[in-house]
């Protein structure tokens, strides 16, 4: 038997700041300064801290643009509440308006090179979770009428897969520049490593023209004969 996730909730917003121990702040609430939160809290984005009230871009899933609306905290990293302009539908539709967001979560993703074997590894466990979401999904949203609902539960994975292609297609990219690279390298030892030969920028020198070597037109300064004249 499958039990159903438990459906997301609006996070929760303090009307005030906490005075207690900061030690004993609870995590995830939100609060509009940062003034009762735990000392030394790790800001994993790139940058200041945003404001309240600031934009942002929320890349992870796409979010896109966002609101900031409170200042939380959780096991020793700060974190912002946003709401942003367009949520999911899978959280739109339980009344959800806004989420829980590391820096890390508002900065455009980096991806450090892998070898293809890895990348291609990783591709297809991320191609077999996005397929048990699916069979997932349709467990839990069956009518025709939820495929919105269906395609919001899958986005999460789809978006890891849709990463784990991009870096398999750069990384066979690279893997394919650096046989080309090989290749070419051990034909410049096959040829004793002089560059001059068979090099596809070779220019062929211009001689200057020598006395007596020049071609001519045989025909250039004969004169026409009369007999052509007359067949014409």
């Amino acid at each position: 038997m499958i039990t159903p996730a438990p459906a997301p909730q609006q996070p929760q917003i303090s009307p005030l700041d906490w005075v207690g121990d900061p030690g004993q702040c609870p995590r995830f609430v939100g609060f509009s300064t940062r003034a009762g939160l735990p000392a030394d809290l790790i800001w994993s984005g790139r940058g200041e801290v945003p404001a309240i009230g600031a934009r942002v871009y929320i890349h992870l899933n796409s979010f896109g643009p966002a609101e900031v609306k409170a200042y939380f905290h959780a096991d020793g990293y700060l974190g912002v509440i946003c709401q942003p302009d367009k949520m999911p539908v899978r959280l739109e539709a339980h009344g959800v308006t806004q989420g829980h967001f590391f820096g890390i979560e508002l900065a455009p993703r980096k991806v450090a090179p892998q070898p293809l074997s890895v990348c291609e590894a990783c591709e297809q466990l991320d191609r077999q979770h996005y397929r048990s979401q699916q069979r997932q999904a349709r467990k839990l949203f069956p009518k025709a009428s939820d495929k919105a609902l269906r395609e919001s539960y899958c986005a999460p994975a789809l978006q890891v897969l849709e990463w784990a292609m991009e870096a398999t297609a750069t990384a066979r990219r690279a893997a394919e520049l650096a046989e080309a690279e090989q290749a070419l390298s051990q034909a410049e030892e096959a040829n004793g490593n002089d560059p001059g030969i068979n090099r596809s920028d070779d220019l062929i020198p211009e001689y200057p023209p020598q006395e007596g070597g020049e071609l001519t037109d045989d025909n250039q300064d004969s004169e026409e004969h009369p007999q052509d004249e007359q067949r014409d």
